[in-house]
């Protein structure tokens, strides 16, 4: 048991000093040990284990001190030595990147989606694009992260339900780590768009908790594609039954009741979708004037709602195509405003800064979390298996 304690604690100290460089690139070795608390014997070995497996490098010197002595030597991560692989699919397409450990794309991939295509049939396709594309890139990728819509389980990785295509019980990350042998994340396409956006706001907003929606228009039949998600403290709330966030059954509704507003010419197939909706509201029709405003007072009146219950540090909507949506993400923030009492001023509503990339991006975050590890109690991939 001794030997195993101190198997795990070497390969957390390890983790926690490659996450601090990454984090604080050109840090010197005095400031990573006054920054992990490690003693500097511990981190000379640690450092030397990283070198010499071509994770961290040593970089240019710094200037001497007041009182002269050597010149401190930098440390950065080599960003190139590995690689993630980011999958997002939705209802009618997939993308599909490879990126280095900074996060920039090096591969891309895309792909319209067949409705009821199956999934796994769909992600080994796009994979295997990516491989014939970049096969050093994907040979180096230790994290494929895969996000989809539907019901998932974050913790075995299988997607329990998605109606539109018809997924139910998919193993996806059994299978996709049987056949490719890397560490493989799935998470809802919803969840990962909130940590996509909130990737870009969190430093410059301070903003560490999140009450997210996304509403995309239909397709063929379908109603609208919503999502939502709960991140509390920069961690996403999946719920015991991982249907935390799920709101496309209420605002569909809320969708259906306002379209019935419209007259009966407007309402013939082809006219009753959101974009339609909007179109007509821009030429003039009172009718579908109503059914948006309808719509946006029972959205805002619903993000009040959470906003008072959860207490986050903020909300906020992304509509898609954002340029043909703006008015209506306008009265959404009006109503959400109309609804908010003084005291609940401070949960501010926010505009989307990634929109359609968002998903992609947090990906991205998803996978190198599970290589630069936030939680001190917790490992990186890269030694999972590595020697003590």
């Amino acid at each position: 048991m001794k030997k195993l304690n101190t198997v795990i604690s070497s390969r957390i100290n390890r983790s926690i000093v490659l996450t601090e460089i990454h984090r604080n690139p050109n840090i010197s070795r005095v400031q990573l040990a006054d920054r992990t608390g490690l003693d500097r014997s511990a981190i000379t070995q640690i450092l030397n284990y990283l070198i010499e497996e071509g994770l961290v490098e040593e970089v240019e010197k710094g200037k001497p001190g007041s009182k002269g002595g050597r010149c401190p030597i930098f440390l950065q991560v080599r960003h190139t030595v590995h690689t993630v692989i980011a999958i997002e699919v939705g209802l009618d397409h997939a993308s599909a990147i490879i990126a280095d450990l900074q996060g920039r794309e090096l591969t891309r991939t895309h792909r319209s989606v067949n409705r009821g295509e199956p999934l796994l049939q769909l992600l080994t396709t796009m994979l295997d694009e990516l491989s014939a594309k970049s096969p050093e890139d994907f040979r180096k990728a230790t994290v494929i992260a895969i996000g989809a819509p539907g019901v998932i389980d974050r913790e075995t990785g299988v997607v329990r339900a998605n109606m539109f295509h018809n997924w139910r019980e998919v193993m996806v990350e059994e299978a996709l780590q049987e056949l490719y042998r890397k560490e493989v994340v799935v998470e809802n396409d919803a969840n990962v768009g909130a940590m996509g956006e909130l990737s870009r706001i969190s430093a410059k907003e301070g903003i560490d908790s999140l009450v997210y929606l996304f509403i995309r228009d239909s397709v063929g039949d379908a109603p609208l594609g919503v999502g939502g998600a709960l991140v509390l403290e920069r961690k996403v709330w999946h719920g015991v039954h991982h249907f935390a966030g799920e709101s496309s059954a209420s605002i569909n509704d809320s969708f259906k009741h306002a379209v019935q507003r419209l007259s009966p010419k407007e309402r013939k197939p082809g006219a009753k979708n959101l974009q339609s909706l909007i179109d007509a509201a821009e030429a003039g029709s009172t009718d579908a004037k109503a059914a948006l405003q309808e719509m946006a007072d029972r959205l805002g009146q619903l993000l009040c709602d959470l906003a008072q219950f959860i207490d986050p540090d903020a909300v906020m909507v992304s509509l898609s195509p954002h340029e043909t949506t703006l008015g209506f993400w306008q009265l959404i923030k009006a109503s959400y405003e109309t609804h908010l009492s003084p005291n609940d001023r401070q949960v501010r509503f926010l505009p989307p800064q990634v929109r359609d990339r968002a998903p992609i991006e947090g990906l991205v975050a998803l996978a190198l979390d599970r290589i630069f590890v936030a939680d001190g109690n917790e490992t990186s991939i890269l030694f999972a298996g590595a020697p003590n």
